[in-house]
């Protein structure tokens, strides 16, 4: 959960303007917004910030600042949406559907816009069985992946993160979350959407449940430097009044294996955001019963210590992806097209090695250096 810095940005950026203008005037006394470098995430809170205390700032002396970062991401945010339509564009021509996710889902429901949420990449889900075809088309069209890793690894991913120009972004996805990775997890997800529109296209977004459990298991995702965006996109969500079926979002999350961890974050937001979520369903969820595979993920998470690198992150991957997926889908074992996966064969899909023969001498070899920070998408792990 954020430290207390980060809870008085996060206050400056959701709470009524009178109080938060005292969460700015604490928190812009601890940081130099000139000097420091902001992670990314809470960079990226700075334009929700601006527009929730626009006319309150007049005098502030970052006001300057603050300006030019609400620019910056407003006009990036517009010509990320312009470039993901078109690429949006070429799958619907292909019939290849396309259902919306967090920020982006957020935007077509019109619950944020270009104003106040920014998007540095656009999340989009396509169904499983059309992935290798909606990869295929955007290469065709000059999207590019991010990230530089064997084509063996993606069988073992939830989505591609690539680039347009180097400058626009999206995040495809396969699976809706990289937690459950077995085909038909998300029909229900697909069957429940809501037709929207997005640059006058017809694409899908999750209906308000599915999306506020969506932000929540996103946002809940252990992480080096741990995302806080998932804090005032719910608060948004819930100021809309929308309806949630709390009934379906437990159910929904104990089945993707993540009750304790979603029931501690509607606490969170009922206890310091006074976010009106009854109090039943956040007792039921965190006393859910805890899978093998849940527990084994809440203890690697407490005892990692830096961005699940090393053994530990590729043992409980595997779990994940092999024994624990088994367990949370009924048997079903959809890594690399249904195949029994050995540890080592594994491995050798992950990093792009041909024999089990050589993974001892390129471990060797990694071990030296990092490439990356991202576990899934980079190759140093």
């Amino acid at each position: 959960m954020p430290n207390p810095r980060e809870l008085l940005l996060l206050q400056a950026a959701v709470l009524p303007p009178e109080a938060a203008l005292g969460a700015w005037q604490s928190w812009s006394q601890q940081v130099d917004l000139l000097g420091d470098e902001l992670p990314i995430d809470l960079f990226r809170i700075l334009p929700t910030l601006y527009a929730n205390l626009e006319g309150f700032l007049e005098a502030d002396p970052h006001v300057a600042r603050l300006k030019g970062v609400h620019r910056y991401h407003w006009t990036q945010t517009l010509l990320n949406l312009a470039a993901s339509k078109a690429a949006i564009d070429t799958l619907l021509r292909h019939e290849i559907p396309v259902l919306l996710l967090k920020g982006a889902a957020m935007h077509a429901a019109g619950y944020t816009s270009a104003a106040n949420r920014s998007l540095g990449d656009i999340d989009f889900l396509v169904p499983y069985a059309q992935r290798t075809m909606a990869i295929d088309l955007l290469l065709t069209k000059g999207w590019l992946p991010v990230y530089d890793i064997p084509m063996s690894r993606y069988a073992y991913m939830h989505s591609i993160d690539m680039h347009f120009s180097s400058q626009f972004r999206i995040d495809m996805h396969w699976f809706a979350l990289h937690e459950n990775p077995w085909p038909g997890v998300d029909e229900a997800l697909w069957s429940r959407a809501v037709d929207v529109r997005f640059g006058g296209l017809p694409v899908k977004r999750p209906d308000d449940t599915d999306l506020l459990l969506h932000l929540l298991a996103s946002g809940g995702r252990w992480d080096v430097s741990p995302g806080r965006r998932w804090i005032p996109d719910a608060i948004i969500l819930f100021r809309q009044q929308v309806s949630i079926d709390w009934d379906r979002l437990a159910a929904e999350a104990a089945r993707r294996r993540m009750a304790r961890v979603i029931g501690q974050m509607l606490a969170y937001l009922q206890t310091t955001f006074d976010v009106p979520i009854p109090k039943e369903p956040i007792h039921a969820l965190c006393a859910a019963p805890a899978s093998a595979s849940e527990k084994l993920e809440l203890w690697a998470r407490n005892r990692q210590k830096t961005h699940w690198r090393g053994p530990l992150f590729h043992v409980h991957n595997y779990w994940r992806l092999t024994l624990g997926t088994q367990e949370a889908s009924q048997g079903h074992r959809p890594v690399a097209g249904g195949r029994r996966i050995r540890f080592d064969q594994y491995l050798r899909d992950w990093w792009g090695v041909r024999r089990s023969r050589d993974l001892p001498g390129y471990m060797i070899q990694r071990a030296g250096g990092s490439k990356g920070s991202h576990p899934e998408q980079q190759a140093e792990q």
